[in-house]
């Protein structure tokens, strides 16, 4: 009996695999408002140690969304809807400038191109940044124009990876059951 209990617990422990782990962190104030121009970048930090990080998890990967928009530029029109009905609109119309930008990641730079609105994804499933990640929990971001200005919404980065590994847990628990099973048998005798 002890045999077959002590075999289905060390198989138990064998086959079982540490689960995949996430941690998100998202970013909505920034400096500036989060104007982006050539003379005033925007800097801001990722940090997954608010989502349950813990120094010593592994991360396999993280991958990077950003969220920009192109700013508008607001002219005054005089219109007149009738003979006694004239005034001063507002007319909002897209910034005909073009805007490129630049996003740096720790010390990686990524050239964006040409920005407009819309969403930028990045993936990255190896090299130093998961180590810088993986060394405090936190990541630097620096996003800058080369030319015009644009805005940034929001940034959030997932980061994917395994946490305390679970099998070394199950065998610490089928121990302490093999123990008290133990225990139990010798009150018996």
């Amino acid at each position: 009996m002890f045999r077959k209990t002590a075999l289905a617990i060390a198989i138990a422990c064998a086959s079982s695999a540490a689960s995949a782990a996430v941690w998100t962190d998202t970013v909505t104030s920034f400096e500036n408002g989060g104007r982006v121009t050539t003379s005033d970048d925007v800097q801001y930090q990722h940090n997954i140690l608010d989502d349950g990080f813990v120094l010593g998890n592994t991360i396999t990967g993280f991958d990077l969304k950003i969220w920009l928009r192109d700013d508008t530029t607001t002219s005054w029109d005089f219109v007149c809807t009738g003979f006694f009905s004239c005034g001063w609109v507002p007319v909002t119309s897209p910034d005909s400038a073009s805007e490129y930008g630049y996003l740096y990641v720790g010390a990686t730079g990524i050239n964006l191109g040409e920005v407009d609105d819309g969403t930028f994804s990045f993936s990255f499933g190896s090299g130093a940044l998961i180590g810088d990640l993986q060394a405090d929990g936190k990541l630097n971001i620096d996003l800058n124009a080369t030319s015009g200005d644009f805005y940034i919404d929001k940034s959030v980065l997932t980061a994917t990876g395994s946490a305390v590994p679970l099998p070394g847990a199950l065998g610490l628990i089928g121990i302490g059951l093999v123990g008290l099973g133990a225990a139990t048998r010798r009150k018996q005798a």
